[in-house]
């Protein structure tokens, strides 16, 4: 099913992966202020002394996508949703018949 999606909707399959990089990015982005909580927990106790962290932030890799791509990303996504839509309807008229 998913090969087929990808041959005949590929904007599809690419928002299923923009999806699941979103959803990592979701997941560490609440594992890093899991951990800002616990450090301001720590920091907030009385004569407990927080290290300072030895590498802050990692380098940011650059991004895949610009703005301008995810634009068109998501026109493609919606022009198929309404090529979708209307071959369903085309579908349903012609099992009507």
């Amino acid at each position: 099913m998913l090969l087929t999606l990808q041959t005949f909707f590929p904007a599809q399959a690419q928002v299923g992966l923009v999806e699941s990089r979103l959803a990592r990015v979701e997941s560490e982005l609440a594992g890093i202020r899991s951990q800002l909580s616990q450090l301001s927990a720590l920091r907030a106790s009385p004569g407990v002394s927080v290290p300072a962290p030895r590498n802050a932030l990692p380098p940011q890799r650059p991004t895949k996508f610009t703005d301008a791509q995810f634009d068109r990303l998501a026109t493609l996504v919606i022009e198929s949703r309404d090529r979708i839509e209307a071959l369903e309807a085309k579908v349903a008229q012609l099992e009507g018949r």
